[in-house]
């Protein structure tokens, strides 16, 4: 949403778990606007009873009372949107994981669509490289292979598991993807190395 970010717990690094609020935004004009689509939906109802209660004693005109529901009908709508808006207030971490980036700072005024805050999932690490087109017969999903991680030195057990939905013509290469099945502690996104067949 465009606003202002008031709320900005974590930095670069920092840990969180699945539901903490990851970024917070100046939603002031959105509650009040939420408190009045209440009061107008409550205001409705209380007019659609009298109706129903005029109704029961036969004196009721069949015009005010269509008016009064469609005039409640709306004011629900409203009330829908505001609280619509009211969801894009806070930002909450989706999975457990770690900041990898933030793109902001509190009391940055944003628009809508801009770049808050990157995390990542390092429990569940994705390898993703190039293997020439031609070993698609012998490299099939579920394959396995071990990798060898330029940063740390050390080698893990991983399986490949999809793969691209088109190869390069030109240098006659595909793209695969693949999980690591063996204990990961110390890989980091972005990390680099060998895949062994």
């Amino acid at each position: 949403m465009a606003g202002r970010v008031t709320t900005l717990p974590f930095r670069d690094g920092d840990s969180f778990h699945k539901g903490d609020l990851l970024v917070g935004f100046d939603c002031l004009m959105a509650q009040s606007q939420n408190l009045h689509a209440q009061a107008e939906v409550q205001k409705y109802r209380s007019l659609v009873e009298t109706q129903n209660n005029l109704r029961k004693l036969q004196s009721w005109s069949n015009a005010d009372y269509q008016t009064t529901r469609a005039d409640l009908a709306a004011a629900q709508a409203d009330l829908g949107v505001t609280q619509a808006a009211l969801s894009y207030c806070s930002v909450v971490a989706p999975f457990d994981g770690t900041v990898s980036e933030i793109a902001v700072h509190r009391d940055q005024f944003l628009t809508l669509g801009g770049p808050m805050i990157s995390i990542v999932d390092p429990s569940h690490l994705e390898i993703s490289f190039l293997i020439p087109a031609r070993l698609l017969t012998t490299h099939k999903t579920g394959t396995a292979f071990h990798v060898t991680i330029d940063e740390t030195g050390k080698t893990y057990d991983a399986v490949l598991s999809r793969i691209s939905g088109a190869a390069d013509p030109v240098s006659r290469t595909i793209r695969v993807y693949a999980a690591i099945t063996s204990e990961h502690p110390g890989l980091l996104p972005g990390m680099t190395g060998d895949a062994n067949f």
